[in-house]
């Protein structure tokens, strides 16, 4: 839903329920670098409206009523020295509603139209992508219960709508946990804001088991440092043995990130750790990302490194986007050094609202137990729309 910090370097709304980010949830500590401001446009202004169904600031009882809506469709295609493999995939199809009631509350949810195609969901968690209940006390305090995402480092803070590339980093996809039940409290002070968070391992529904943890922490030294942005942020992430596909396989995660902005620039960088269960091999990589909008705040440039490591053999694999699919993939693309890059262009036709996303990435993964190192080129050209 809508943020309640401005995003950095640009301030999108003065009332953070104003904020057309199609979220269900809202989130105090705001995630994105290099976002422009929307383009006021007469068309599609009308025809954005006609997902508020109700507001009323004044009313008693219920406040806003407004429909959530998400599509990301992308096209991809890998070329690499074990195969090549391409098509089309609707990547999220999602569909919700928010309402504010009692001028504090908001019950909020996005359901997955599409969560298994070609085949059939049994669970919850195919079907709900969140559902929350959040009291916000004045735009400082907000306790958030429901399923929601455990936003742990800050690219997967970050929301889908908001990321600069078509994907995130591989090592931020291994190491992350699943949208999970949970209870979470966020605190603004001034520059600096916290987040303390509890999350089941377990479906929306079933039994509360397997509970993991989630600290964040950030503090804005752009008024120190005389920039438009300048955030410091660190996240720690406790997970007890994985006994569920939604925990992660690793004890104790860490990620450290800062994030700029100054005019159109922006950068991002990126250090992460975890520490695994077992004989499973600990993890640590970094990612590097700067931005610039090279044509007003329509077209932006966006380029990105990123570098993974693993203390033993197969400690690492590919990401199944989309290096993963293809037809001659050795040793189920595992290794234990991987690096990245990407250069990428973004076309905002309507802010995040509505863009184009298009970009080219080299991989290469190396020091498997079985062999086979994996080097290649992936493209990308997606549509991003949210209501």
């Amino acid at each position: 839903m809508a943020a309640l910090a401005p995003t950095p370097g640009k301030a999108q709304t003065d009332n953070p329920q104003d904020a057309a980010d199609g979220e269900a949830n809202i989130a105090l500590i705001d995630r994105g670098i290099g976002l422009p401001e929307a383009v006021a446009k007469a068309t599609l202004d009308r025809i954005w409206d006609y997902s508020n169904a109700y507001r009323n600031d004044d009313a008693r009882f219920i406040q806003e009523l407004s429909l959530l809506g998400r599509y990301h469709g992308q096209y991809w295609g890998v070329a690499s020295n074990q195969g090549n493999a391409d098509g089309w995939e609707d990547r999220r199809i999602w569909a919700g509603a928010r309402m504010r009631f009692l001028d504090e509350l908001t019950l909020a949810s996005n359901f997955n139209l599409d969560p298994k195609p070609g085949s059939t969901p049994t669970r919850n968690r195919d079907y709900i992508d969140t559902l929350t209940l959040a009291w916000l006390h004045e735009d400082k305090i907000q306790l958030t219960l429901g399923q929601q995402k455990p936003g742990f480092t800050y690219e997967y803070d970050t929301s889908s709508n908001r990321i600069l590339t078509l994907e995130r980093s591989m090592l931020v996809n291994q190491i992350a946990p699943e949208k999970s039940p949970g209870l979470m409290f966020e605190q603004k002070l001034n520059d600096f804001r916290y987040r303390i968070g509890g999350y089941s391992g377990q479906p929306l529904g079933e039994s509360i088991d397997d509970l993991f943890g989630l600290l964040a922490l950030e503090y804005d030294f752009g008024k120190i440092t005389g920039h438009e942005r300048m955030g410091i942020q660190f996240y720690y992430l406790y997970s007890p043995e994985k006994k569920n596909e939604a925990i992660v396989p690793y004890r104790h995660s860490y990620s450290i990130s800062s994030d700029f902005q100054e005019g159109p620039v922006s950068f991002l960088a990126q250090l992460m750790m975890a520490d695994s269960f077992g004989d499973r091999p600990d993890v640590w990589g970094f990612t590097l990302m700067p931005a610039k909008f090279i044509h007003e705040e329509k077209l932006q440039l966006v380029a990105r490194y990123q570098y993974a490591n693993s203390d033993g053999a197969d400690g690492l694999q590919l990401p199944n986007r989309y290096e993963r699919q293809v037809p001659n993939l050795h040793n189920n693309g595992l290794g234990d050094r991987y690096h990245a890059g990407y250069l990428g262009l973004n076309y905002y036709i309507y802010g995040n609202r509505l863009k184009l996303m298009a970009g080219i990435e080299y991989s290469d993964m190396s020091g498997g137990s079985k062999g086979g190192d994996f080097s290649g080129w992936s493209g990308f050209g997606g549509l991003r729309v949210i209501f």
